[in-house]
């Protein structure tokens, strides 16, 4: 049996949602932004690796991964069987969550340039992965083996710290009629 690793970007998304309280001192240059952020993260279908699987049958949890597999389908003209020889079993991997995030944000404004600097925490309110089996044969046709649900893999809770620097562009003109 041979593990091949692929390396695959995750090209998921993620949704934020806030409310914070904006507090202004000393001629609205410094503020104080206690508040709090909702994120869910979707996480994209990732590719972990390859195990190789001809001529020889796995066992995963649950599920059998043998060296072929036939499909059956019919149509008006009768039925049909192909059967397909496995090259390789893909393991497939995505993960969601949804968290909260209490923070609090120091801001200051010096003549266009903006500074933040925000801390907090990050509490995970739920999360799961699935992993998906699927047997490919050498011409890319593809049968999957199995799902398996864990719903708990891993924290996203954590402390937290960001700064950002902007520059900002005031312009008179923008709200003229």
């Amino acid at each position: 049996m041979k593990l091949t690793y692929l390396l695959l970007a995750d090209d998921g998304g993620y949704f934020k949602s806030g409310y914070a309280r904006v507090l202004r001192f000393l001629q609205n240059r410094f503020r104080f932004e206690p508040g709090v952020d909702l994120h869910g993260v979707l996480g994209s279908q990732v590719e972990m690796g390859r195990i190789d699987t001809r001529n020889q049958t796995l066992e995963l949890p649950g599920y059998t991964a043998g060296p072929q597999w036939t499909v059956t389908h019919s149509d008006r003209s009768g039925t049909y069987t192909t059967i397909y020889t496995a090259d390789h079993l893909s393991v497939f991997y995505r993960r969601n969550a949804l968290l909260v995030k209490p923070k609090l944000g120091l801001a200051a404004t010096l003549g266009r340039l903006v500074l933040v600097l925000e801390a907090g925490w990050m509490l995970q309110l739920s999360q799961g992965c699935v992993v998906v089996f699927r047997q490919e044969d050498a011409s890319g046709n593809s049968n999957t083996i199995g799902r398996m649900h864990e719903p708990h893999n891993g924290s996203l809770s954590g402390f937290y710290t960001s700064l950002s620097v902007g520059w900002v562009y005031r312009s008179r003109q923008m709200f003229r009629r």
